[in-house]
């Protein structure tokens, strides 16, 4: 999820375990903790070139391995800040939990997470987006209230924080088992030979979805919105085989099918030659979201990202408002 959602839960979570203790240094050490996860990004950038940092990116920093390792010494740390106030057991176990909500909430979005590492899968429900205001205002609400509150009003409003948002969770689960529903009876009328279907939700809604549909020849992509009055409609690629045949086995291009998860389109036309991550969808009519220049050097292949418009970003929203409704 987005910074802001992962500090708002690490600042309910520390709360929840340790306010008794803490009162409202327990939201400042929940918002810090909250963070620490995602710190990998800026590691990666440091010391990895773009796949690599990529692939490192919710892998080891988001896995149990690393949160039993690092809980005993923020619990210590915090333990020390705040002698005679909270056991060192309390404060471990509101590190630990405070890890462990920023990863399970990552569990729900499209890119996963590592929580088993070194186990290579990553788990991925792709029930919400990875910006949900629907999800992350509540907390804010909750917390403002909490921040406000003293006494059993305190332990009300977190409860009432984690009963709210989980049951959105549930509700983005349900629609998401409907939508494949839907989409698979759709499917199964157009005659479609489907080898695997792939939904996620759009940005920060849980009423329109992204379709991914692998067939024997090739993908098919497209929306489906609960609002939608006509049937679902696909837009098909194939895989070119002789660029594919040409890169295959390059190390940067196995680095990249690693990440796409098998949901990749490599092409060649008059711009270049590209590596299409096709879970993320159309950018534009013509460019994936996560699309990558393929280019030959002295030195090997080289793999650049492709140059991203602001301007597509926001057409690419209105033209997901204008969906939304079942246009």
């Amino acid at each position: 999820m987005d910074s802001l959602t992962q500090i708002a839960i690490g600042m309910a979570t520390a709360s929840f375990v340790a306010d008794r203790e803490l009162k409202n240094k327990a939201i400042l050490y929940g918002a810090i903790i909250g963070t620490l996860p995602d710190l990998d990004v800026l590691f990666g950038a440091l010391f990895y070139d773009p796949i690599s940092a990529l692939q490192l990116h919710r892998g080891f920093s988001h896995s149990l391995v690393f949160y039993i390792l690092l809980a005993p010494l923020l619990g210590w740390c915090i333990q020390q800040l705040n002698p005679g106030k909270i056991s060192l057991w309390t404060a471990i176990k509101m590190v630990f939990l405070t890890l462990l909500t920023h990863t399970l909430i990552d569990m729900f979005t499209s890119w996963g997470t590592q929580i088993f590492w070194p186990l290579p899968a990553r788990v991925a429900i792709k029930s919400i987006f990875v910006i949900d205001v629907f999800y992350t205002l509540p907390w804010l609400f909750c917390l403002f209230k909490l921040y406000r509150s003293s006494g059993e009003r305190r332990t009300y409003w977190l409860r009432t924080g984690f009963k709210i948002t989980s049951c959105y969770l549930l509700v983005t689960l349900l629609v998401k088992l409907y939508i494949l529903q839907v989409v698979d009876a759709q499917l199964e009328k157009q005659q479609v030979a489907v080898e695997e279907i792939m939904v996620k939700p759009t940005f920060s809604n849980v009423v329109l979805w992204n379709i991914n549909v692998k067939t024997k020849n090739g993908y098919g992509i497209g929306a489906f919105s609960l609002l939608d009055t006509k049937p679902l409609k696909l837009q098909f690629y194939n895989q070119d085989q002789e660029v594919w045949n040409k890169y295959k086995g390059e190390a940067k291009i196995q680095q990249l099918m690693d990440l796409s998860e098998g949901w990749f389109l490599i092409e060649q036309n008059t711009a270049g030659t590209f590596f299409n991550d096709l879970r993320f969808g159309l950018l534009t009519d013509t460019q994936f979201a996560f699309s990558y220049i393929i280019k030959d050097t002295d030195t090997g292949v080289q793999i650049l990202e492709a140059p991203k418009k602001p301007q597509d970003g926001k057409a690419l929203l209105y033209k997901l408002m204008k969906r939304l409704i079942g246009n």
